[in-house]
């Protein structure tokens, strides 16, 4: 594994299924959190699982519907819920249409004072729904792939903190993930936001995915098997208390099995 300096892909909308500002908190009751947003991949050059840039035989566009939602079931208890119910994929002259990952969890608030304290625990699967590979080659013994998705059980458990600075805020979390197809999984992030008066809200987050052994396969969308050290930032700006418009854009600096060209989003908010 090796640094990388180039701004690169990270696919994380299949592996963080939340709001990463959300972690060390949950919401009021009968309250909720709506986001809706499209998550772009345009590019020709993937990184295998050695970390090596590999170019595809064509080039590449990825393009997905993603939706989270919270919900406050009393004071101390919120459900989340992430869902990508379908993207549209193509390499070169291949295309399909895919969906990924539904996940549903339930957060649980440890502490609220002097800072926020949660323990969350998800349920998600990817149906086999898309996930035929768009491009595939064999070198050196090895198949290098493009799927859009990959069917998998997967499990979270995760502790998250977060601190209110009343102009911002500071959050981080950790934890533990099973999947059904592929190794274990450590993952977590820090996230670092700002309020302004006029309804403009930005944030800087950096995030790390790290299975717990080698990976066995080299995926170009991210969709199975991923290591990374990524980084990214978002912006909202609320027209209202209740609607806004984001956009986003998320890189790493440490990419095995993936693809290698930014993580752009645009969407909604609602609350």
């Amino acid at each position: 594994m090796r640094l990388r300096a180039a701004f690169t892909a990270m696919t994380v909308a299949l592996l963080l299924a939340g709001n990463a500002a959300a972690s060390g908190w949950t919401i009021p009751a009968e309250s909720y959190y709506l986001k809706i947003w499209d998550r772009t991949l345009i590019g020709s050059v993937g990184f295998d699982r050695q970390g090596e840039k590999v170019e595809l035989p064509g080039s590449y566009q990825d393009h997905a519907l993603n939706i989270y939602f919270e919900y406050g079931i009393d004071y101390d208890w919120t459900l989340t819920v992430f869902s990508r119910p379908v993207g549209f994929a193509a390499v070169a002259d291949k295309r399909t249409a895919y969906m990924g990952q539904t996940v549903v969890g339930v957060r649980r608030a440890l502490l609220r004072r002097p800072f926020g304290l949660t323990a969350e625990l998800r349920y998600g699967y990817a149906p086999a729904l898309g996930d035929a590979p768009l491009s595939a080659s064999i070198e050196g013994g090895e198949l290098r792939y493009y799927s859009a998705t990959e069917s998998t059980h997967r499990v979270d458990l995760e502790v998250g903190a977060g601190w209110g600075l009343g102009w911002g805020w500071l959050s981080t979390r950790i934890g533990a993930r099973y999947l059904s197809e592929f190794d274990p999984v450590l993952f977590g992030g820090a996230q670092f936001g700002v309020n302004t008066d006029v309804g403009f809200i930005a944030s800087i987050f950096a995030d790390f995915h790290e299975p717990l052994a080698s990976l066995q396969r080299s995926n170009f969308s991210g969709a199975g098997e991923t290591r990374y050290i990524g980084y990214g930032a978002d912006f909202s700006y609320w027209f209202s208390p209740h609607f806004a418009i984001s956009a986003g854009v998320a890189g790493a600096f440490l990419v095995e099995s993936n693809a290698s060209t930014p993580n752009l989003s645009l969407g909604f908010e609602f609350r």
